[in-house]
């Protein structure tokens, strides 16, 4: 008797099974099913990796929770069995035991309960996905979003989060929170000269010092460019932060190693301080950066906020927004002062003025402007334009047979840090048809005090091509004779303030009279500012002064002046 029986579903299904459990056991997942009580039946190699126990039958009847730490077993327990039990499925994240990496690895489970036909729980089915390379990339995402990449410090938005939690955070018995925020004296120079890379690696140095100098419960962090912001919580008095900004000035002052360099940088620094929990982050930034530009503008070491700080601050704000504009629309325009020989009243050059009418407030003042301009980056555009226009209205008195001398144009400091300025300044003037021995660059005296070699050497190159050089406001404050014999000048211009009273005052005559000497032995030339009686020209003669400027002769005047002066009419 023979019996045959139909294999092919049996066998189909044979290869189904074998084909799942080798997807299964492809998967990098951890997949594992168990009984009702618990007890392993199956897992695959991705968890028998995880436990480190491959092929092991201490595994196979090992409890599905025991592959959790305490924790997560907690949850499994009181939440996730529960849970499948009562829905059929439970997802949510534990930490599972990583024998192999020696530690507990984040995953992704889901947790399944299988019932039978009368609806009992006969089995647990569960997958737990890794996601240790995800929390990798989303700490990875949250560090560049909340810190700086170059110094690793917290940047705006992290450091603006502190405020606000040690606002909160402030007690009775240590009630003030401080605010500082400083930049770097030199930065701008040394970025310019010696590249991005080694500034970043300057700007690191500092945040690293910075951090060593200030207690574990400061937040230090870098705000943007050169500035950094210092958050000093839980103050119990309110000079210790004048201690902390004494000690920043002083330490961040000292050399730094920089590439196996000796870096020397200082601090603009800006402070406010309360006690109130009523003023905002926002306020308090705003506040300490305000006084910052003020400890820039005064040269002091420090400066704390006062109310007349924010109205100076929003009016650089405004001023630097609507200068922009004037920029764009090219508004501004060059007023002219004949430099002239004292004895003989002949013109020996003319300076440019930079001059800037509002349409609503009118003229503005250059010692308003100006150095809104420096701190907003708007210097070296406004002194690109100046040249444009004096170097337009001076090819035309040529023309019209006028011999006005050489064109002074004055030069702020941070147009000189730009790299290639020189090369930009003889291709600007070849375009707007000067030659460079017709113009004459009036540095200003500060660049006296330790000029950059880039920018003596430029200076150097300039003045090879025929352009003048001159020191203005010599005497004000920041003269080094030192200085003064390594920078190649052709001429100084004695500030206006010695000679205001020269002729009254024997002293002043005297220091005139030195500064002439010194310039004639050093041989430049010498001109005095600020000419308005002929008392102060008869006195500058008899110090042996002979060149000068000033109301006395003129004052500043519109081209169409210029013209008019010489008996030219404009057409």
């Amino acid at each position: 008797m023979v019996a045959i029986e139909d294999q092919t579903e049996r066998f189909a299904a044979e290869r189904e099974h074998q084909l799942l459990l080798e997807f299964l056991e492809a998967l990098p997942d951890y997949i594992g099913i168990a009984d009702a009580s618990g007890q392993l039946l199956y897992h695959n190699e991705a968890m028998c990796q995880a436990q480190g126990q491959v092929g092991n039958e201490e595994s196979l009847s090992a409890r599905l929770v025991q592959a959790h730490d305490d924790e997560s077993l907690q949850c499994l327990l009181n939440e996730a069995i529960p849970t499948a039990e009562k829905t059929g499925l439970w997802r949510g994240q534990t930490r599972l035991k990583h024998r192999g990496f020696g530690t507990d690895l984040p995953v992704e489970q889901v947790l399944i309960a299988h019932r039978d036909e009368q609806g009992a729980v006969v089995r647990y089915s569960t997958l737990m996905r890794d996601l240790s390379e995800r929390h990798a990339h989303e700490s990875e995402i949250e560090r560049l979003l909340y810190h700086d990449p170059i110094t690793g410090l917290p940047n705006r938005m992290l450091f603006h989060d502190r405020i606000e939690q040690a606002r909160i955070l402030q007690g009775q018995s240590d009630p003030w929170l401080a605010v500082i925020v400083c930049d770097l004296k030199t930065f701008s120079v040394i970025n310019g000269s010696r590249g991005q890379d080694f500034g970043d690696e300057v700007l690191a140095a500092v945040g690293a010092r910075l951090c060593q100098l200030l207690p574990h419960t400061a937040t230090v962090g870098r705000l943007g460019g050169d500035l950094f912001g210092i958050l000093l919580p839980q103050l119990r008095s309110s000079q210790a932060v004048v201690d902390f900004a004494e000690r920043i000035v002083e330490k961040v002052g000292d050399p730094l190693e920089v590439s196996d360099e000796a870096i020397q940088v200082g601090l603009w620094v800006g402070i406010t301080l309360t006690c109130s929990k009523d003023e905002s982050a926002d306020a308090l930034m705003d506040q300490a950066d305000a006084a910052r530009r003020e400890s820039r503008r005064s040269g002091s070491r420090y400066e704390f906020f006062r109310d007349e700080f924010t109205q100076r601050a929003r009016e650089q704000v405004y001023l630097s927004t609507e200068l922009r504009r004037a920029l764009d629309a090219g508004v501004l325009t060059a007023h002219y002062q004949p430099q002239v020989d004292l004895s003989s009243g002949q013109w020996l050059g003319i300076e440019a003025l930079v001059r800037w009418h509002h349409p609503e407030q009118g003229w503005i003042s250059p010692g308003r402007f100006i150095p809104v301009a420096e701190w907003a980056g708007l210097i070296r555009c406004v002194g690109e334009q100046v040249l444009d226009i004096a170097g337009e209205h001076y090819r035309v008195w040529l023309e019209q047979g006028l011999e006005p001398g050489w064109l002074a144009i004055n030069l702020a400091a941070p147009q000189m840090e730009v790299p290639g300025w020189g090369d930009q300044l003889l291709e600007q003037l070849a375009r707007i048809g000067m030659t460079p021995d017709e113009l004459e660059l009036e540095i200003t005296e500060r660049l006296m005090v330790k000029p950059s070699e880039t920018i003596v050497n430029d200076l150097n190159e300039l003045r090879e091509q025929g352009v003048r050089v001159a020191v203005d406001d010599f005497g004000t404050g920041y003269s080094s004779l030192h200085y003064l014999t390594k920078l190649p000048v052709d001429r100084v211009k004695i500030d206006r303030s010695f000679v205001a009273d020269i002729a009254e005052c024997q002293r002043k005559a005297a220091v005139v009279e030195s500064i002439v000497t010194l310039g004639n032995r050093l041989g430049m030339e010498v001109l005095a500012e600020g000419i308005e009686t002929e008392a102060q020209r008869s006195a500058l003669l008899g110090a042996g002064c002979w060149q000068g400027q000033g109301f006395l002769f003129s004052a500043p005047m519109p081209s169409r002046d210029v013209l008019a002066s010489w008996g030219v009419h404009e057409q």
